[in-house]
């Protein structure tokens, strides 16, 4: 069982899904630090794996409430030192 702060990650074909575990139940909001250790334990996984380049949408930011400022920031922290591109979609 993946606690806040992990990721969880499932292989379809050659691709990763990634489920950034960022709280315990569905209705609970999630932290900022949760949601930076789940980066970063999803961007330990992409290395890992030879994984370089990830598609989101603006995540946290719908019915969690973040702000996307401070998300956008986290992720841009989180992967700094890395080659990894991050594509982020909106609808």
């Amino acid at each position: 069982e993946k606690q806040p702060g992990q990721c969880a990650v499932l292989r379809i074909s050659d691709r990763f899904v990634y489920y950034l575990v960022t709280k315990k139940k569905y209705n609970q909001k999630p932290t900022y630090d949760n949601l930076r250790k789940s980066l970063v334990s999803m961007k330990e996984h992409c290395l890992a794996n030879g994984v370089n380049s990830i598609s989101m949408p603006r995540i946290g930011c719908g019915l969690d409430k973040l702000k996307w400022e401070n998300v956008s920031s986290i992720i841009t922290e989180a992967f700094q030192d890395t080659k990894i591109s991050i594509t982020v979609y909106t609808i």
